[in-house]
């Protein structure tokens, strides 16, 4: 789901210009690299686009982020302060980069993330650290995207499996329910969130957020 964080994982030297490429995959190749790598061991059906990361000398994409609409909260929030209709604000679900990708993978998969969504019509993006996985958001500081205050901790259910539940999952369920599944209860932390302008109409009132409560 939107409100659970990317998850980076990435080591290794600088990307080099000409080896990597990046271009849609199915929901189905995401799906396989978030099951191998992401500790949510899961992801979205939908999506509005993953976008692969490619290395021209190997057969499978390296890498991947995923993109669909916010949950209605999230989209309001970003909508009420930054001025962008709530159908147009987007969230980065999932970012799964192979370990031993260079390091500059994951804003190098970004980067071409927001250029093809500004030319499908976006305008702003939202994404969480978590600070259950020790997550700080520096990646995408890197990539200027802007903090903007963080979420109220919300606590999440995990399966047998160790696979994170999405909200849409477990809301027309009761706690009984999901205990009797098997599922566990996970406190929760306040998530840092962060905002980027894809379309740059709406980059001063992304700037204007920093550190927004």
């Amino acid at each position: 789901m939107a409100n659970q964080d990317p998850g980076l994982h990435y080591e290794g030297n600088t990307l080099r210009a000409g080896e990597w490429s990046t271009g849609p995959v199915p929901v189905e190749v995401t799906r396989a690299l978030c099951e191998a790598h992401h500790y949510a061991k899961g992801c979205s059906k939908v999506h509005v686009l993953s976008e692969g990361l490619f290395n021209k000398a190997l057969p499978t994409p390296m890498g991947v982020a995923q993109w669909l609409p916010p949950a209605p909260g999230p989209a309001k929030w970003v909508a009420k302060h930054t001025g962008c209709s709530p159908d147009k604000v987007l969230a980065l679900s999932r970012m799964v980069i192979v370990p031993g990708v260079p390091k500059n993978a994951a804003s190098y998969l970004l980067a071409a993330s927001v250029r093809r969504l500004r030319a499908m019509g976006w305008g702003v993006a939202v994404t969480y650290a978590d600070g259950l996985e020790e997550h700080t958001g520096l990646v995408y500081l890197a990539s200027n995207w802007v903090p903007a205050g963080a979420t109220r901790p919300r606590p999440r259910w995990v399966d047998q499996s160790g696979t994170m539940r999405s909200t849409k999952a477990t809301v027309n369920l009761t706690v009984a329910d999901m205990r009797a599944r098997g599922w566990t209860r996970v406190p929760g932390l306040p998530k840092p969130r962060f905002l980027y302008a894809i379309n740059r109409r709406y980059r001063r009132a992304v700037n204007t957020m920093k550190e927004e409560p």
